[in-house]
């Protein structure tokens, strides 16, 4: 009976964790994002989404060059970090 009782417990627990963390998603998604390449280079945009397929959307992603790109995907194995404002750049 208490595996059962472990179980379900685990199981909450985990629909809570995806709640939480589909929710942040909902939540930073239309953010401003600065975004710290593994090359050391920054890329400032507004985050979209992100893709199952480990790949990010942003509108308006501006590259050191100045250039402005209104849509781009960045792979997330090329990302060191992402910081997050509610700013529109």
């Amino acid at each position: 009976m208490e595996s059962l009782d472990t179980s379900a417990n685990e199981r909450e627990e985990r629909a809570l964790l995806r709640e939480n963390y589909l929710r942040t998603l909902k939540f930073i998604s239309n953010q401003s994002a600065k975004i710290e390449l593994t090359n050391n280079k920054t890329l400032t945009g507004i985050y979209k989404m992100y893709q199952p397929d480990e790949i990010m959307l942003f509108y308006n992603l501006r590259i050191p060059m100045r250039e402005v790109y209104p849509y781009a995907l960045v792979k997330t194995s090329d990302i060191k970090s992402i910081t997050f404002s509610e700013e529109n750049p």
